[in-house]
């Protein structure tokens, strides 16, 4: 069975480049049917990725590595530690043994790591295209590149923010849209919740009730906290102080 990135380099890869290569088609069903090859590959592409990053080998070799790199420094100490020749001779012996251990496990990491950030690469790149090519995957493919960029937000290695930003470039403003919604009701709920902590701050700081109801009025935070804070329940007003 072969494995997954040759599957992408023999069938999706090819697709793909031949489509690139036969340039814009004008029917639009012709362009429906490049946004359908775009949206399969992106699927295998996310799946793959999914299927790497919850790959119990991952955890493993992550683990293997850590200790053995552990053992290889604590081997180090104890040789330079070590006055009896012989004793140096075997453990510098296990030493070499353990570098080699350490050098193969960490190549099948680095190999993990590196069709991780392949697959989700060319997720993000076929769902772009896919959005670029037709309106017909508009509900899905959008909401799942997007879903994975913010996954990766702050990961760096191989390009990947790059690659996202050449993918969000190609897709028509009016798809991502529902993204200033969203990011708009994360706002208004950080603000309240950035309101009510000043309004508690300034409550318990002010010896004076009233005070801290004037603070509340003068910076208009009082119309935004819940009806049943102190602050706000209670009325108080500049011309009580």
């Amino acid at each position: 069975m072969k494995k997954p990135i040759d599957i992408r380099d023999d069938y999706f890869k090819k697709s793909t480049e031949l489509l690139d290569s036969a340039g814009s088609p004008t029917p639009s069903g012709s362009l429906v049917a490049h946004a359908i090859i775009y949206h399969e590959c992106a699927i295998f592409a996310e799946r793959q990725y999914h299927a790497i990053i919850h790959s119990p080998d991952a955890i493993r070799w992550k683990v293997y590595v850590d200790r053995k790199r552990q053992e290889i420094e604590s081997r180090r100490q104890e040789i330079a530690r070590t006055q009896n020749e012989t004793r140096v001779h075997n453990l510098r012996a296990d030493q070499a043994k353990a570098e080699k251990l350490l050098k193969e496990d960490n190549q099948l990491f680095q190999t993990h790591n590196v069709d991780r950030y392949t697959f989700l690469k060319q997720a993000i790149d076929m769902y772009s295209r896919c959005l670029q090519a037709s309106d017909s995957f508009d509900d899905d493919a959008a909401i799942r590149l997007c879903s994975l960029w913010f996954a990766n937000f702050e990961v760096i290695e191989m390009g990947l923010q790059n690659e996202v930003q050449i993918a969000l470039g190609r897709i028509p403003s009016r798809k991502l849209v529902f993204l200033a919604v969203r990011c708009c009701l994360v706002l208004s709920v950080v603000i309240r919740i950035f309101i009510l902590y000043c309004a508690t701050v300034a409550s318990t700081l002010c010896s004076n009730f009233q005070t801290a109801s004037y603070i509340i009025d003068k910076t208009g935070f009082r119309a935004a906290l819940p009806i049943d804070h102190p602050v706000r329940a209670r009325g108080c007003s500049i011309g009580h102080i």
